[in-house]
């Protein structure tokens, strides 16, 4: 099956990432986000299987013994488990539309369905935000002294004291917003479309509020692009744009990396250190599952330290 070192010819990498499969198996995916992130990962797997089965040329070929040499590759290469199985998830998607298209027999699919995922875990990349270097950042945007930095006070407030991801903070929009009731809150549209609502802490209504006054009352969406001038248009800032803000501040107020999603597992370890159940941090956060909830928790090294240091010979 295996076959010397060589490299793989992209325009095969090409041909078999724009199958009609695999573009079906695309468009029963939710978001934009899914079908770039599986397409990375169908597109891995490709690579990975033209490099190590000679007779993995075409989706048709596609069996449980070609996964599974695939999957030993991805072992010996100290892949994650977490990354091997969505791998994995993906291909029998695609391995789904294939049988659809009968371009697959029954028994073959039935083979692929049946490939177990990859036990194991690893350590939870990202971390959360001290209380230093919060307070770092927020008195370098209190001076205020520019919309851009009402504006990005408002976001960063609003992600510690929500937990709210870069994507859904770039979606809210002003009919959204709720600040005047007797409990402030926030209509969000999230993963799955999904929607809820977020109660906001007193700090992120203030923040809010200032950054409304710059911002004006129009329709649209709540974090909207500024020019150099300060003009603020009423163009919406993405997922991409929240990004490169925080990278901006980190390089600005020499910081120790951070990232958008970091905010979220500060809002995550501050409620689990504050003693909220799990199970509220996990509906706070507008998980499905408690145990993703558990890897936010980035205090919990924190905890074993002091085990480890309470224990006395």
């Amino acid at each position: 099956m295996r076959k010397s070192k060589k490299s793989t010819p992209q325009y095969m990498v090409t041909q078999l990432c724009s199958d009609s499969a695999v573009l079906d198996y695309f468009r029963s995916l939710n978001s934009i986000n899914s079908q770039k992130s599986m397409g990375y990962y169908i597109k891995s797997f490709v690579k990975t299987a033209l490099d190590c089965c000679s007779n993995f040329t075409s989706w048709e070929k596609l069996t449980d013994t070609v996964i599974n040499i695939v999957i030993g590759k991805m072992l010996e290469e100290q892949q994650s488990p977490s990354t091997i199985n969505t791998k994995l998830c993906a291909i029998k998607g695609v391995a789904k539309r294939l049988w659809v298209q009968e371009r697959l027999d029954p028994k073959t699919y039935q083979l692929i369905s049946e490939v177990k995922n990859v036990r194991g875990s690893r350590i939870a990349h990202g971390r959360m935000l001290s209380e230093s270097e919060i307070q770092k950042l927020f008195q370098f945007l209190g001076k205020q002294d520019s919309f851009k930095k009402v504006r990005d006070a408002a976001i960063f407030s609003v992600m510690i004291g929500t937990g709210l991801r870069r994507a859904e903070v770039s979606k809210l929009s002003m009919d959204g917003v709720f600040l005047d009731v007797e409990k402030p809150y926030l209509r969000v549209i999230g993963k799955g479309n999904k929607e809820r609502q977020v109660p906001l802490p007193k700090f992120a209504i203030k923040r809010l509020k200032d950054w409304i006054e710059c911002r004006g009352n129009f329709k649209g969406r709540i974090f909207v692009q500024i020019r150099k001038d300060e003009t603020v248009t009423e163009q919406g800032l993405t997922g991409c744009s929240i990004y490169n803000i925080c990278n901006g501040y980190v390089e600005a107020l020499g910081m120790k990396h951070w990232s958008p999603h970091d905010l979220r597992r500060t809002c995550a370890s501050k409620l689990i250190d504050m003693g909220f159940a799990l199970t509220s941090v996990r509906d706070y956060l507008g998980h499905s599952s408690i145990s993703t909830t558990q890897l936010y928790d980035k205090s919990s090294s924190n905890r074993l330290n002091e085990i480890a240091d309470k224990i006395k010979l």
